[in-house]
């Protein structure tokens, strides 16, 4: 490994062991002994794998490690770092005064719940501490504990109005929820779509931590989040028909508008006149195989939780295989939303 050493700082402390040190043409030392004063040191890039086992102080310019670090003291850095490789740490700690640049984690996101505010249920949502990547992977967001309002347009800070650019609250409408860089601080903001088109001026970075849908009043339709599952606090039956039939069918079920997500239902079905079959599955597939729910015995009904990834209409395909029209009823319990973690 070679290390090289250039420009002048005010002062630096090396060991010249562990350094290959670049001096200024008209100031070659034949000696290690030579000061530091006569050195163009300015920072170290590391390009190698390194090891610090005392403490390193850097008080201007930056550390560049492009490799892998290890620190068994303390790694102090009062003005930048970039690190592309991975550094640990096993004692002491790294304290960073200026700014740190890191790679973000691909898709990552942790905390960051959602939930109708204890106050004002209907209007402000509650978004728990945490801390995601952006949309495209390059930026980190951190927020602390934070509320948004439904009642108008997009203000910074908690506690202020959330709606994007040009939206009022609807009624039975879903809205997504975006983390978001403004003017250089972490917010939320909410929007109709999940693509983020109308987000508040001055966004450098978004990434939609959930979604949520209001009830006919435009309300916030009161509903609880476990990770990745979205529990509706009171359910909805979204489907409740006489005339399901072999006719392929799309029926609307809870789950966030514009996204596959996977609903959660509860499913009944039935045949008053002859032996049937019913079938839930998600539309872009072919199914073959076992149906969801069946009976030889008639009039009979069958009943059953079921799963089922939706299309970007938030819909489920149907079909009912007897020689007389079927019942269909689907109660929408919640749906699972990896919110983008996977992309």
């Amino acid at each position: 490994m070679t290390n090289t050493i250039v420009a002048q700082p005010a002062a630096v402390s090396l060991l010249t062991t562990d350094y290959f040190l670049t001096w200024q043409g008209s100031q070659s030392p034949s000696t290690r002994k030579t000061p530091v004063s006569a050195l163009t040191a300015y920072y170290a890039r590391l390009a190698g794998t390194n090891t610090f086992t005392a403490r390193q102080t850097i008080s201007s310019g930056g550390i560049g490690v492009t490799g892998n670090s290890t620190v068994t003291g303390s790694l102090t850095v009062t003005s930048g770092e970039t690190i592309t490789g991975n550094v640990s740490i096993t004692g002491g700690g790294l304290n960073v005064t200026g700014g740190a640049s890191t790679v973000p984690l691909r898709g990552y996101i942790s905390g960051l719940t959602l939930s109708n505010d204890g106050v004002s249920p209907n209007s402000v949502l509650d978004v728990s501490a945490g801390f995601c990547t952006n949309s495209t992977n390059t930026t980190s967001i951190s927020l602390g504990a934070f509320t948004k309002s439904t009642a108008g347009t997009w203000a910074a800070g908690s506690g202020a109005n959330g709606m994007g650019n040009g939206l009022g609250i609807g009624a039975s409408t879903w809205y997504h929820v975006f983390a978001i860089i403004n003017g250089g601080s972490a917010d939320i903001y909410f929007d109709n779509n999940p693509n983020a088109p109308n987000a508040p001026a001055g966004t450098t970075a978004f990434r939609r931590i959930g979604s949520f849908i209001t009830d006919v009043s435009g309300h916030i339709s009161p509903f609880f989040q476990i990770g990745d599952e979205f529990y509706l606090a009171t359910e909805f039956t979204t489907v409740n028909s006489a005339t399901f039939s072999s006719t392929p069918t799309l029926f609307s079920v809870i789950s966030p508008a514009g996204l596959n997500c996977i609903a959660r239902m509860r499913v009944q079905s039935g045949n008053s006149a002859s032996a049937w079959t019913s079938t839930l599955y998600f539309p872009s597939v072919t199914v073959t195989g076992a149906p969801l729910l069946s009976s030889t015995i008639f009039p009979q009904v069958a009943a059953c939780s079921a799963s089922i990834m939706t299309n970007t209409s938030s819909q489920v395909t149907g079909v009912h295989t007897a020689s007389a029209l079927g019942s269909l009823v689907i109660t929408s319990t919640g749906w699972v939303d990896t919110r983008g973690a996977f992309l």
